[in-house]
């Protein structure tokens, strides 16, 4: 046998953990197997390294012996509220319970060793008490929270992390930033799909490597202090009105762009100038506009996206489709025509 060794239950296999035949055990995925797992989770083998409970309707973690070794926990799609009961072993380094009822913090703040915490919510109900600093973990590099409400008053109360490089806000009903104080140190932030209206003014970390802003209520990008270094944007807004005073063309690193707007906003005089991938809504591509603009686009692009299906490797291969696309729509729309006088 390899000497990591791995093991997937299905109702269809009988368990039995052995000390013998699985004391070497490092990985151990028991998925879907409510009805068998309080019998199974009581004797996990001591070297687990990585254990994984997805889909069990588990609303507690109290009563698990969890091997001391084990590093890694995934409990996504279960039902639990928080961690308040649950031994969770002290070497702990990554830890996933999204899509679960997450309603706090408590009980993590012990884990000194845990980097990587991934936290949601059905609903949008939180205890704002377990956001004080004492319930949060020490050393986190990534914290992500979904669907989780985070009002004006829940960001104040937020201390993250020094040590947090990786911030992620998804559909947490976020509706400004005004209030969130960001680690000086922060490299990744995502805040998809909240309610965020208007940046105007607010400085991002100039350590911000990566940014999404996707899908918010966000008009116009004017007056914004984009971080210097930034590389990764996502702005997938539907509601922008113009690119204009949205000063991206001086992000000299900026390397890729995910944007959804109108054909005429993507002039070159907008565009950052050393841009290596675009990515653009799927409509845009059937937008007569857009072969317009796209000539006016940066010659360093290497990649062109229009939603999730077509991309093309160049600036150039775009605009060749585009030609025998446009060909062919005339001649079928000269065929008619041709035939008519033949018939008369």
């Amino acid at each position: 046998m390899p000497a990591r060794k791995s093991l997937a239950v299905s109702i269809a296999v009988e368990l039995c953990l052995d000390a013998f035949h699985l004391k070497k055990l490092t990985r151990l995925v028991l998925s879907k197997q409510q009805e068998r797992l309080e019998s199974i989770i009581t004797v996990l083998p001591s070297s687990l390294e990585y254990l994984d409970l997805e889909w069990n309707q588990l609303s507690s973690l109290a009563g698990i012996s969890f091997p001391p070794n084990l590093t890694h926990l995934n409990v996504r799609w279960n039902v639990m509220h928080d961690f308040s009961d649950a031994i969770l072993p002290a070497m702990l380094r990554f830890l996933d319970a999204s899509d679960n009822m997450i309603v706090s913090f408590e009980g993590l703040s012990h884990l000194e060793h845990l980097e990587h915490m991934h936290l949601g919510a059905f609903d949008w109900i939180f205890n704002m008490d377990s956001l004080r600093t004492h319930n949060l973990p020490r050393n986190p590099r990534t914290l992500s929270l979904t669907s989780i409400g985070l009002s004006p008053e829940i960001l104040r109360m937020i201390a993250l992390p020094a040590s947090l490089e990786e911030l992620e806000l998804r559909n947490c009903q976020v509706s400004s930033l005004r209030d969130l104080v960001l680690p000086d140190g922060l490299k990744k932030l995502g805040l998809w799909s909240n309610k965020i209206e208007d940046l105007e003014g607010y400085i991002f970390p100039d350590s911000l490597l990566a940014l999404d802003i996707g899908y918010n209520l966000i008009r116009t990008l004017r007056d914004i202090r984009w971080p210097s270094g930034l590389e990764t944007l996502r702005l997938d807004v539907r509601n922008l009105i113009s690119l204009k005073d949205s000063l991206l063309c001086d992000l000299t690193r900026l390397k890729d762009l995910s944007l959804s707007c109108r054909p005429e906003f993507l002039v070159a005089a907008n565009l950052p100038r050393n841009l290596r991938k675009l990515t653009l809504n799927e409509h845009m591509w059937k937008e007569k506009s857009s072969r317009k603009f796209a000539k006016q686009w940066p010659p360093t692009l290497e990649c062109v996206c229009f939603g999730p299906f077509r991309e093309y490797t160049s600036k150039e291969s775009l605009l060749g489709e585009w030609k025998i696309e446009d060909d062919m729509n005339q001649e079928e729309a000269f065929t008619p025509t041709v035939l008519s006088t033949i018939e008369e």
